[in-house]
């Protein structure tokens, strides 16, 4: 599915890692990424760096980011 959704045609949706807080306080923070599976790699990787403590109130996920609306719309993998 990811194939046909990150097109030339849609400029708007981008591969990638959302870092916020469960309670969606304070602030989220997002990277994008040239392929699906380079996200999903830097969200692993960006999971494991975090401490038990902060693991317990941060979802990390690899994703299809819209840029336009700021929405995640194909989800492919999240720490939480």
């Amino acid at each position: 599915m990811d194939k046909m959704l990150i097109t030339p045609s849609t400029p708007h949706l981008k591969y990638a890692v959302v870092d916020q807080r469960k309670d969606r306080e304070g602030d989220t923070f997002v990277k994008t990424y040239k392929s699906k599976q380079e996200a999903v790699e830097h969200a692993e990787s960006q999971w494991n760096h975090l401490t038990k403590s902060e693991q317990k109130v941060r979802n990390v996920t690899a994703c299809v980011w819209n840029i336009e609306n700021l929405e995640m719309w194909d989800i492919f993998i999240q720490y939480a």
